[in-house]
């Protein structure tokens, strides 16, 4: 195996769930505030990886309420998502699971911001 994902590091300092309502589809509640962080080793090389909630102060809802990117998109100097991604891109003879690596990392965000916007939100 080339790729390891550490188990994603979450820092709940911040978080809250908000209200956003939209006319089609009603209210929904959204998680502002996520931040969780992972370790990604690829092919010896190792990368600090951070999600953060995506943006939402301009009130437009969110599809599902725990949407993500990467934190380096909010000035977060320590993802370094983009120099994973480049890395990634970089590579010749990439296998399946080095191809999947962005979209399995985001993923795993995405999994956590869930199951955080559920316990907060009930």
């Amino acid at each position: 195996m080339t790729v390891k994902i550490s188990d994603g590091d979450v820092c709940t300092d911040n978080q809250e769930v908000v209200t956003f309502s939209n006319a089609a589809t009603g209210q929904i509640k959204a998680l502002n505030g996520f931040h969780v962080e992972f370790k990604v080793e690829v092919r010896g090389q190792s990368f600090t990886v951070i999600f953060q909630s995506a943006e939402r102060t301009n009130h437009l809802e969110a599809y599902n309420g725990y949407e993500v990117e990467p934190g380096s998109k909010f000035g977060c100097d320590a993802d370094e998502y983009p120099k994973l991604e480049s890395f990634v891109e970089s590579l010749d003879d990439t296998n399946v699971e080095e191809e999947g690596l962005l979209w399995m990392v985001k993923r795993r965000a995405e999994i956590a911001a869930e199951a955080e916007l559920e316990a907060l939100a009930s």
